[in-house]
């Protein structure tokens, strides 16, 4: 059987994988440290993708304002529409494409 030799290389992936984590966490608590650098990276990735996000994010809320109209106008609760959009988009999508924002202003 072939499940042996693939279990042992994930094992083996993941054996790495947390071994890397713990370097990291190593190296990132030994001096010295540079506030200035960490804060201009704050700066950069957080200030610095606010129109991304924002761009994005109202992009797909038009996009899911568009969709959900339809599909609601089929049962007639058009008048939903915003409330699922704003539901929908605070509580799912902001977190996403928060993230994707932030990772590819990088």
């Amino acid at each position: 059987m072939r499940v042996l030799p693939r279990l042992k290389a994930g094992l083996a992936d993941l054996g790495e994988l947390v071994l890397f984590g713990g370097e990291t966490l190593a190296w990132s608590a030994r001096p010295p440290w540079r506030w200035e650098l960490l804060v201009a990276q704050m700066a950069a990735i957080g200030v610095g993708s606010t129109l991304i996000v924002a761009v994005t994010g109202l992009f797909s809320g038009m996009v899911l304002a568009l969709q959900g109209n339809y599909a609601l106008g089929q049962f007639g609760a058009q008048g939903y529409t915003g409330g699922f959009v704003a539901v929908s988009l605070t509580r799912e999508l902001a977190p996403v494409f928060t993230a994707l924002g932030g990772s590819g202003n990088l």
